[in-house]
């Protein structure tokens, strides 16, 4: 799979699990075990279709895959975003040769 291809499959992984979890508003508690949960799911999805290697603790998330390592003290989706912005600037770098 070419790296902008991976992109938009996590990117839109990402936004599809964040979805799922719903919003904040009204019920903190709840959109913290929806979005725990959907992050699990999401994890695993991106292990098993991508080769994804990722640890998520409560201290934190990082993500390695296409050779692109992020991490983030925000958890899985915050490692994600920073990947995504890795990836893109890999592209740009890339491209400018």
């Amino acid at each position: 799979m070419m790296l902008t291809d991976t992109i938009t499959t996590v990117s839109s992984m990402l936004k599809d699990a964040e979805k799922a979890a719903g919003t904040y508003a009204g019920d903190p508690q709840g959109w913290h075990a929806r979005h725990r949960h959907e992050m699990d799911k999401l994890r695993v999805l991106l292990q098993s279709r991508l080769g994804a290697r990722i640890d998520d603790r409560w201290d934190g998330a990082s993500v390695s895959l296409a050779g692109i390592r992020s991490s983030s003290t925000s958890g899985l989706a915050g490692a994600l975003r920073n990947w995504i912005r890795a990836a893109e600037k890999r592209l740009e770098k890339d491209a400018a040769r």
